[in-house]
């Protein structure tokens, strides 16, 4: 087995060896273009990048971007969270909450809680001058919030309460909407 691997490790460095190009070897001279972003260099064909007065030249290209671009078919995957102020005191006062449930009992099940986003087109349109754009699309967004511990929300109610009863294999809150331009 050794020996396989001292075999494979061998091709592999032969291969690279022979990727390499003979830099001792002139070459033909060509002239050569460097892109970086918006910036072009043009590389000179003796060689050099100087000018024979010792300038470069780099030239600045304007991407000029359409007033109005589609995308299609869009997939965001995320994580869901929040951030809890929640005032329990009110809550339970007001009749929204049971005795008994507070911050600990909405707390998220880490790495659980999903947001997943299916947008069937998105269009960025122009507004003022490529600086200022209106993003809009139609889609479909679905949270879903994983609770650690087991709630139960009574509809007729209108209730919050912790459930002892009914053990779930799954306790989650769940928030989808449609998106429509």
């Amino acid at each position: 087995m050794r020996k396989m691997y001292l075999l494979l490790a061998g091709l592999c460095i032969g291969a690279t060896v022979m990727a390499q190009t003979d830099t001792s070897v002139s070459q033909e001279k060509k002239s050569d273009t460097i892109r970086i972003g918006s910036l072009i260099i043009v590389k000179k064909g003796d060689g050099h990048y100087e000018n024979r007065d010792g300038s470069v030249n780099i030239t600045r290209t304007r991407h000029r971007s359409q007033n109005v671009s589609t995308n299609w078919v869009i997939v965001d995957l995320g994580f869901a969270n929040y951030s809890d102020k929640t005032n329990y005191t009110n809550a339970i006062a007001s009749g929204v909450v049971a005795p008994g449930i507070g911050k600990e009992q909405f707390n998220l099940r880490n790495g659980k809680s999903i947001d997943v986003n299916i947008w069937l087109f998105m269009q960025r349109l122009n507004v003022i001058k490529h600086v200022v754009n209106l993003k809009y699309g139609l889609g479909i967004e679905l949270n879903n919030y994983r609770y650690e511990s087991a709630l139960w929300y009574d509809k007729a109610n209108n209730i919050f309460t912790e459930d002892i009863i009914r053990h779930y294999k799954k306790n989650k809150l769940a928030a989808d909407y449609i998106t429509v331009p």
